[in-house]
């Protein structure tokens, strides 16, 4: 179970280590971070991050964004 109190805007990620084991933490959040950029934008440019360093396990994400 996952707990915490989330706000307008944020985002959530779940990922595999598909993705966490070949992209960096700091990468992660400064694609996550980029406010002009629509979720989907943010799947894409994830998963091709992944792919280009060698991605050959699954790559499995789920990106939430809080909306009131």
């Amino acid at each position: 179970m996952i707990e915490g109190k989330l706000q307008n805007d944020d985002v959530s990620l779940l990922c595999s280590d598909g993705l966490s084991g070949k992209v960096s933490a700091h990468n992660i959040e400064l694609v996550l971070a980029r406010s002009a950029e629509t979720l989907s934008g943010k799947v894409d440019c994830l998963i091709q991050q992944a792919l280009e360093v060698g991605g050959d396990d699954n790559i499995t994400l789920i990106l939430l964004e809080v909306c009131a």
